[in-house]
């Protein structure tokens, strides 16, 4: 017990680089199949910008 791990290894990184990656394209497979199921099977209009800024002035978001 020589030798005391201060951080990851190299290999320990990019597995879990490699896993954040797969995580990330599958929540974007996700988010893109809600939105096109929400604009195109049940019809709801997608957001627009000016929605967004109302609903964030709303609440005090933006400056």
């Amino acid at each position: 017990m020589g030798r005391e791990l201060k951080s990851y290894t190299r290999k320990e990184r990019n597995y879990y680089l490699l896993g954040l990656t797969g995580q990330n394209m599958v929540y974007n497979v996700i988010g893109v199949g809600l939105a096109l199921y929400y604009t195109e099977a049940l019809y709801v209009p997608p957001r627009s910008g000016r929605a967004a800024d109302a609903a964030g002035e709303a609440v005090g978001c933006l400056q």
